[in-house]
């Protein structure tokens, strides 16, 4: 084998090989961010049905059909808001090297909006 064409063969195997670590390192995120999702749930979800079922009584369903389909819509815009904002905090923690005040403003907005400090308006 001529220096050249050996050259190339090694070249090809590492390019092969970074390309299956990368392979693999994505499929081991995948697995651990799904697995750590499945756990959440499984732990997660026995208290949130025995919630519901001790206060069944209180929970009134809405009656307009569509009200289910705008939900649906709410529910995935909410989704898409949060991995927003928290893909921007991510982003700026690439410019600005302390961060914990700009987290801190973040989480004073959450608990601001989420009606916890400002109740609801009760309709009479």
């Amino acid at each position: 084998m001529t220096s050249g064409r050996l050259r190339r063969k090694f070249a090809r195997d590492k390019s092969t090989i970074f390309f299956q670590s990368r392979l693999i390192t994505s499929r081991t995120a995948t697995s651990l961010f799904l697995s750590a999702r499945l756990l959440y749930t499984a732990v997660t979800i026995l208290p949130v049905i025995g919630v519901f079922a001790w206060f069944h009584e209180f929970v009134v369903l809405p009656r307009d059909p569509l009200t289910w389909p705008l939900f649906l819509v709410s529910l995935v815009m909410a989704g898409a808001i949060q991995f927003l904002i928290a893909y921007a905090l991510a982003m700026l923690a690439f410019w600005i090297l302390e961060i914990s005040t700009i987290v801190f403003i973040l989480y004073s907005f959450e608990i601001l909006f989420e009606r916890s400090v400002v109740p609801a308006r009760r309709h009479a």
